[in-house]
Formats: C-alpha cells, structure tokens, sequence
C-alpha cells in the first residue's frame, strides 16, 4: 500500500501531501484489518453484523477490511460508480483510485491460495456482493481444508 500512496502522492502532490501521508502511516491508514475467527467467535461475529451462517467445527472465518480511509471512502474519486460515485476534481485523496488499484491485488492473492496446484484451502466468501460494512468488514470468508 505504501508504493502505492508514493505513486498517487507523485501524481497528485495537491490533493495528498507529504504531510498527509505522513500521518496516514504513522496512523497505520496503511494497512488492511483482518480478522481471524474459531466456530464460536465466527458465528457471534456473523450474527452481530445481520448475516444468517453457522461456521462448521472444522473452518475458520476470516475477515478482510481495506485500510480505514479506503474503507469509508472508496467512492470518491474517477470512474464511473453508478450513483455511488463521486468525482470530486481531484481536490481531495480520491480514495476510488487506490481501491480500485488494491482491489484486483486482493482477488489474485486470494486465487493463489486457492487454487494454486498444492493448494491446501478452499476459502469460501460468505458476504454478498455490496455488502460491506466499512467499520467491521469488506470481505468475510469461510476457510476449510480442502479434501
């Protein structure tokens, strides 16, 4: 995430200052929030954020949220959101723009655990498209072991 952060501050030396970004990592606005659950503290997590599942004895529930800005912010910024988007000129960090550069990252990470050849996991996502909650999780996913 930092190499990213230098990147958009190169681009962008109005909108995030060497200053700003200063603070960001030393509030550790850096780094993605995980989450690591057994049956019984996955299942109590799942029922305080609205969600119907049950964790077998056998998995593990992980959950992955974005950097804290990232997370409450992601629709500012270019491109097009549909009416969640908000271009805001480039007058302000456009969250959207490093969300949407981490995003693919998450995804081809997540891959690899899953389906490389001596892949031992399965991770299962529990949370529906759009349903997120920016204090708590971006992802959920059940972890089992593969057969």
């Amino acid at each position: 995430m930092r190499s990213t952060l230098d990147e958009y501050r190169t681009a962008n030396p109005i909108a995030l200052t060497e200053k700003m970004q200063a603070e960001i990592l030393e509030r550790g606005y850096d780094t993605p929030r995980f989450g690591v659950y057994d049956k019984d503290r996955g299942n109590k997590f799942l029922s305080e954020v609205g969600l119907v599942e049950n964790i077998d004895d056998d998995k593990i529930l992980i959950t992955f949220n974005f950097p804290k800005p990232i997370a409450e912010w992601w629709w500012k910024g270019e491109g097009d959101w549909g009416d969640q988007g908000v271009d805001i000129g480039g007058a302000a960090v456009e969250w959207g723009v490093l969300y949407r550069e981490i995003l693919p990252v998450i995804w081809e990470q997540k891959d690899k655990l899953e389906y490389s050849d001596d892949a031992k996991i399965y991770l299962d996502r529990i949370n529906g498209v759009g349903a997120h909650d920016p204090h708590k999780f971006y992802y959920i996913w059940e972890v089992g072991k593969k057969e």
